[in-house]
């Protein structure tokens, strides 16, 4: 009985103790609160992790926060902030310049990344680049760099010089830091390509970034915060992140979508106004004979008629392609004998894109069969999703004669976004049949209206719509660390209050 009263009172007495601990702990802050997970609705899934593919929109939220730059200009002062690279220095007339590369950077995996590993991205880059006779302004300038036959080519363009990355130009290049910022030149773990040909080899992300991939489902991707110093951004970093695909029913903390889409979120504030938005069609075939695409008359044709067809539904035509423009685009006249002649044209079912906007994609599909069937050809729709779609365009659209895509701007100074557009094989790469809008864009500051002349007189994209880039977003979610300059999020520079 005694040892039975002995047992109950140890019994009590720890009980207490464990309260007393307890409370101790709460009071404290130490018990461990539920993670606030920041729901975040996309239009389509990230489909890639590879650098190369960054300039698809849906790729965007995904590498901003898995990869780092060697800097980056998202936040909302605009100013160069260091990550890989923790200070940089130019020369010769800004031909050379030379990153010191930050020792605490560390890879998902406990790595150090070093100059070595940020080397043999860059050559990686310029190797696709140049096998791909690609321009994007930057390393087709590295001296050296048509001797770059593999990853293990030495070229005097690109070099450590211990823990600094040392770039040589051949000509003057004042805008590295602008173009460096750009999620197309992001540091990946080596393991991640071949190192004879740069092919990506879909392996499982090591990320360079605040961010790693927790889980991926069909329907959602959540990313989760490493552990490692919040050296740059919001100091409270959201620490679970999940990006899902919309769906009505559901709410969000942020909605990465455009101003067409006020009405569907009501209880969220639209950020945006800096990055204009260009929705068009693309006639695909405009450079196979085979096809009455490829005849101006009829690609012109086309375009009279279905902006004719647009306006009769109420749709506000856009004047010229680059918004930046005030001069109106010359219209033509109608040419009466064009036609598809029986062609089959095959075109995007886009209503399997737009989900969320049905009306707007039966509007402009109405439109697109209307005149199709008009200059007498045979309408074909052809179902695809977005990584498909991507697949795609690397090849010039095989599968497809209409396609409907859209791109962004910089609105202040859309220069250099133009120049991207003509000139690299990565981005959106508008056509140019006759070699005038490269030629155009090579001055350094050339006459928009110019180019929006021979855009239109080409007949290969057709503007349909322009809008305002941005997102939508609870104020629960503190924002004013991001920069409004790009048109996605990047998660870093967003968290609570």
């Amino acid at each position: 009985m005694k040892d039975q009263q002995e047992m109950i009172g140890t019994v009590v007495r720890m009980t207490k103790a464990l309260t007393f601990c307890l409370t101790l702990l709460i009071m404290s802050g130490c018990i461990v609160k539920n993670v606030k997970t920041l729901k975040v609705a996309v239009l389509s899934l990230p489909f890639s992790n590879d650098p190369v593919d960054f300039d698809a929109a849906p790729n965007h939220p995904l590498q901003y926060s898995i990869y780092k730059t060697l800097i980056t200009i998202n936040s909302s002062s605009g100013e160069v902030t260091p990550l890989i690279a923790e200070s940089w220095e130019t020369q010769d007339d800004f031909k050379i310049w030379k990153f010191q590369i930050n020792k605490k950077n560390k890879f998902e995996n406990g790595e150090i990344l070093n100059c070595l590993d940020v080397l043999t991205n860059f050559k990686r880059l310029a190797l696709l680049f140049k096998n791909n006779n690609s321009k994007n302004g930057l390393l087709e300038n590295l001296v050296g760099v048509d001797k770059l036959e593999n990853l293990n080519t030495e070229i005097e363009g690109l070099a450590c010089e211990e823990e600094k990355i040392i770039f040589k130009f051949s000509k003057s290049t004042k805008d590295i830091l602008y173009k460096l910022s750009f999620g197309l030149y992001s540091i990946v773990h080596p393991s991640s390509f071949n190192h004879l040909d740069g092919k990506w080899l879909n392996k499982k992300v090591i990320a360079s970034g605040n961010y790693s991939i927790s889980e991926r489902k069909e329907d959602s991707l959540i990313l989760e915060l490493r552990n490692q110093e919040n050296e740059y951004g919001h100091k409270s970093k959201y620490k679970r992140i999940s990006l899902e695909l919309y769906n009505v029913k559901n709410s969000y903390d942020i909605a990465l979508m455009d101003s067409r889409f006020q009405n569907q979120f009501a209880n969220l504030v639209f950020r945006g106004g800096a990055v204009a938005g260009i929705q068009y069609l693309t006639l695909t075939k405009w450079g196979e004979k085979k096809s009455r695409i490829s005849l101006s008359e009829t690609r012109q044709q086309f375009q009279k008629m279905i902006y004719r067809k647009l306006k009769n539904e109420g749709f506000l035509i856009p004047n010229n392609f680059f918004i930046s423009s005030q001069e109106n685009a010359i219209e033509s006249e109608d040419v009466n004998d064009a036609s598809f002649k029986g062609e089959k044209i095959k075109v995007l079912d886009i209503l399997n894109l737009f989900q969320d906007n049905k009306k707007y994609a039966e509007s402009i599909l109405n439109a697109i069969k209307y005149t199709v069937e008009k200059m007498q050809g045979e309408l074909e729709l052809v179902k695809m999703d977005i990584s498909t779609l991507f697949e795609e365009k690397k090849k010039n659209y095989p599968s497809l004669d209409i396609v409907m895509s859209s791109t962004t701007l910089y609105i202040a100074s859309p220069y250099t976004d133009i120049k991207f557009m003509f000139n690299s094989k990565e981005g959106i790469r508008l056509p140019d049949p006759t070699g005038k809008l490269k030629q155009i864009t090579e001055e350094e500051n050339f006459n928009i209206n110019v180019v929006n002349k021979q855009i239109h007189q080409d007949s290969i994209v057709i503007p349909v719509f322009h809008f305002i880039k941005g997102f939508f977003y609870s104020k629960e979610v503190d924002t004013e660390l991001f920069s409004n300059r790009i048109s996605s999020v990047d998660f870093n520079w967003i968290g609570e209050y």
